[in-house]
């Protein structure tokens, strides 16, 4: 099995342009649904009220759903709770394997991470890295970071359907391996890859302002192709994903 290069996630503010999306493609009635678990640092409580907090995750949720709707893919996320928990070391943050250890260990219990259609994530505050997965070793485990903004989710969840950066950003960090997920024989696709349409990056790009939607050569923002065949079809990975874990 090969492993993914585990990469930070840097964002700024985006704006949303879902009035001036173009799509050529059509969502499924047959609407799967993602449940979300989130385990919340302690000291969050500091900076945020709980009210704030579940206000953050729910309006996160709310923005994946119009991305995923935008993207024409039949798949909706939902809060599946919402649970206080012991710090992990923020010194951990940016090693993953070592925040997954650490997070089994304040639980008590080892975390299922065959089950593909439920992700759990732990969250914190910090001035850090915005988001991290490592699909290959937890193919259901996010850190989300509530400094940065809310897309965020959506990105990171992204990365555990195999979708990936623009061609661009991947060279800037010399991206070479390819990624496999346990359990499924799924791998990420070549046409994988964020696109930039009309001077906006789509949600699994580095380029901002964010257009909200995955790349799709089906999708354009004020007539710019938002992908293109073969070479930039988040949304193709996303549909084959929802296919392959949730049935037809």
């Amino acid at each position: 099995m090969i492993r993914i290069l585990i990469l930070l996630i840097a964002f700024c503010n985006a704006s949303s342009f879902a009035s001036e999306i173009e799509s050529n493609c059509q969502v499924s009635n047959d609407i799967k649904t993602n449940k979300v678990t989130f385990y919340i640092g302690q000291s969050v409580k500091n900076i945020m009220s709980d009210k704030d907090v579940q206000l953050w995750i729910s309006n996160a949720i709310n923005l994946s759903n119009e991305i995923l709707s935008n993207s024409c893919i039949p798949l909706r996320r939902e809060v599946e709770a919402i649970v206080y928990i012991d710090d992990i070391n923020p010194d951990y943050i940016d090693n993953i394997s070592l925040t997954h250890i650490f997070l089994e260990s304040t639980l008590n219990r080892e975390l299922d991470n065959s089950d593909l259609t439920k992700y759990y994530g732990y969250v914190y505050y910090l001035d850090s890295n915005c988001g991290l997965t490592d699909a290959s070793k937890y193919p259901k485990f996010f850190l989300l970071n509530l400094f940065c903004a809310q897309f965020t989710l959506e990105h990171e969840l992204g990365h555990l359907a195999t979708a990936n950066h623009d061609i661009k950003t991947l060279q800037s960090q010399n991206y070479v391996y390819t990624l496999e997920i346990p359990f499924s024989n799924f791998k990420e696709a070549t046409y994988a890859r964020g696109a930039i349409c009309d001077g906006h990056g789509t949600i699994m790009s580095y380029v901002n302002p964010r257009v909200f939607t995955y790349s799709s050569p089906d999708i354009s923002l004020n007539g710019h192709p938002c992908g293109e065949e073969n070479k930039a079809d988040n949304a193709k990975v996303l549909r084959s994903y929802v296919r392959k874990f949730y049935g037809n």
